[in-house]
């Protein structure tokens, strides 16, 4: 089972290390990395893994199409479905693990048979710690405390994409697609939307979702880029100080991810010493048919479709011929 992950990183250069080697650990072969309005050294870190690490590396424009990372996921699927089976859409504040088996194959095995396009995991949000400046060293260590279980913001899904089930996936938004199957959650609930109704399950999967670091992060970082999800065109798309008090949640400490650290550590001293034992993923060639079938998407049915439908179809066909804003660093 080959999986991989697509993400927006914005200014991560600090980060974007561990967060790489802590989903190759968990089985992880393929990344697709946006780099969005970013002017630190998240590149060049990147750069020092591809040898060993199969990671296509994208510059996204800081005003797309529709939004910034809508439109990097949606280059992404266009472009390399083909090369997995299983293609998660997180941040990299987000930290996606199985709950109780040692791979994301181990747990996504079960769902294989399921008639699922897409499968729905939820978060769990950290708060800050209490951390006034940016601590050294790993996110994992420096943020173990989160909000309690019925927090509403945990009711966020991400999509991990079942390829073979999805074609013809619009990403209409960063957290929902539009789907031909449907996305589903892990107990088989419908989901309707990024943010659900639903009570959440973390019975296979989670997304440890550091939402917040610290408040120098939040101040100096995260505000001022504001939302991957919209285009940001004036200050009213910024995050408000009232965002802060509601997400910066500190009640309960969670060791819940830990249990990866020590391998997460022994794997980034083998890739700093260059003693890597697996052979680096192979590329594989977009198919023809799938070339086809993505041309016969891009194409709007005028069947059935009314004026405002149909023009944001064509339009949105038209963008994703010429990239969606995205072009290829590595």
């Amino acid at each position: 089972m080959r999986i991989g992950i697509c993400s927006i990183q914005r200014n991560r250069g600090a980060y974007i290390r561990e967060w790489i080697l802590f989903h190759y650990q968990l089985g992880t072969r393929y990344f697709y990395i946006g780099i969005h309005k970013s002017n630190d050294n998240s590149v060049e870190i990147l750069k020092q893994l591809t040898p060993h690490i199969n990671i296509k590396i994208f510059h996204v424009s800081d005003i797309t199409c529709r939004a910034p990372q809508q439109d990097f996921y949606q280059y992404t699927l266009d472009r390399f479905q083909h090369e997995v089976d299983w293609m998660a859409f997180i941040d990299g504040d987000e930290f996606l693990f199985p709950t109780k088996l040692d791979t994301l194959q181990d747990a996504l095995q079960y769902f294989i048979d399921k008639k699922y396009s897409a499968l729905g995991i939820y978060w769990k949000c950290f708060g800050s710690g209490g951390h006034l400046s940016e601590p050294d060293g790993s996110i994992l260590d420096n943020f173990q405390y989160r909000a309690p279980d019925d927090f509403l913001a945990n009711r966020h899904i991400k999509s991990v994409v079942q390829t073979a089930l999805a074609p013809g996936t619009i990403t209409s938004g960063s957290h929902l697609f539009e789907t031909p199957l449907g996305t589903f959650d892990e107990l088989g609930r419908t989901i309707k939307g990024g943010f659900t109704d639903l009570v959440p399950s973390y019975e296979f999967l989670r997304i440890n979702h550091y939402v917040c670091q610290s408040r120098e992060y939040f101040l100096n970082v995260k505000r001022p880029q504001g939302a991957g999800d919209r285009n940001v065109t004036s200050e009213n798309h910024l995050r408000s100080e009232k965002w802060w008090e509601a997400h910066d949640r500190n009640d309960i400490e969670c060791h819940a991810i830990d249990r990866f650290v020590p391998r997460l550590i022994e794997l980034d001293r083998s890739f700093s010493l260059g003693l890597v034992s697996e052979a680096r993923a192979i590329d594989f060639r977009t198919p023809i048919l799938r070339r086809l079938s993505l041309f016969m998407e891009i194409m709007p049915e005028f069947k059935g479709q009314n004026l405002f439908s149909l023009l944001r179809l064509q339009g949105l066909g038209m963008s994703r011929l010429i990239g969606l804003g995205v072009k290829r660093i590595v």
